[in-house]
């Protein structure tokens, strides 16, 4: 399973120190008592017949490793409503769980959605618990199901660290986030908002989701990405004003490790500290004691 590791730094002045010197410690204590677990599950197909039986294979994950938390396992099944229609209980052993359940003969045709926790995550919102859909069909229904064709979406920009810096050289991501089936396709180009007959740069989707361009912003320039998907339907998205002063973050992946680049346009700041975590786990830890522009390095085998 490829890790995530996420990188944040805090800036210090002298009134910091101590929230510096506790950061670390916080994800310690989250790690230690606050840590969620994640559930993954395969199903036997992607969509069913009323009548049919589900099974499926779980796993417990806490912090990247098999859980050992919990003990059980719940598994629910609602329709587009919330109405809940099953539930059942299960073991979990070694963080495994095996199990299936029946779906009612009853059911009309429509988009049904499993929903999975374990007791430890009943606590907390449902965006910590699994929920996924799942067509189910009957030749019986009144209703049918039919393929919404339709394509629609909205996007976000986030530049890397979250800022965006008069004359630093930013990364900018695009996230599309759609409803109903997502573009196949689709590709953008920036332009400054009183200039728009120039491209700034241009940039294509990733994948159906993501799509990333860089940016060297100026000052009291506001610019806008302007985005097009392969069925025609086009939408810009402002991107954020530039600051003309503060510290950026920058992370470039290897092979081998991973390197971050610390960049400071004005701020009068005695040290960094540079603080990796994977998931609640902290997993580096770094005070560069620079003002200048700084590279660092971190080296980690057991993070791919």
């Amino acid at each position: 399973m490829k890790r995530i590791i996420t990188f944040c730094f805090l800036l210090a002045s002298f009134s910091h120190i101590h929230s510096q010197q506790s950061a670390d410690k916080a994800l310690q204590y989250i790690n230690e008592n606050l840590s969620q677990e994640n559930i993954y599950i395969l199903t036997d197909k992607d969509l069913y017949l009323s009548g049919e039986t589900l099974w499926f294979n779980a796993m417990v994950f806490r912090n990247f490793t098999i859980s050992d938390l919990s003990t059980n396992f719940f598994i629910e099944l609602y329709d587009k409503n919330k109405k809940q229609i099953l539930r059942k209980r299960f073991p979990i052993f070694n963080g495994v769980v095996k199990g299936s359940f029946q779906i009612p003969e009853s059911l009309s045709e429509d988009i049904y959605f499993v929903r999975a926790y374990t007791p430890m995550m009943s606590n907390l919102n449902e965006d910590f618990q699994y929920i996924k859909q799942i067509p189910i069909y009957n030749p019986s229904s009144p209703k049918k199901l039919v393929t919404d064709k339709s394509s629609s979406w909205s996007a976000t920009v986030h530049p890397e660290g979250n800022s965006f810096i008069v004359g630093n050289q930013s990364k900018v991501a695009i996230r599309l986030h759609n409803i109903g089936i997502p573009p196949s396709q689709w590709e953008g180009y920036v332009i400054e908002k009183d200039h728009p007959e120039k491209k700034i740069t241009t940039f294509k989707g990733l994948d159906e989701n993501v799509g990333v361009f860089s940016l060297t912003p100026e000052k009291d320039k506001i610019y806008e990405a302007v985005i097009t998907d392969n069925n025609g339907l086009q939408k810009s998205v402002p991107l954020p004003k530039a600051s003309e002063k503060g510290v950026s973050l920058q992370v470039i992946s290897e092979k081998d490790n991973i390197r971050y680049k610390i960049k400071n346009s004005g701020e009068n700041i005695p040290y960094y500290t540079v603080i990796a975590n994977i998931g609640d786990q902290l997993v580096y830890k770094a005070k560069v004691n620079q003002l200048k522009d700084s590279f660092q390095s971190y080296t980690n085998q057991s993070a791919y």
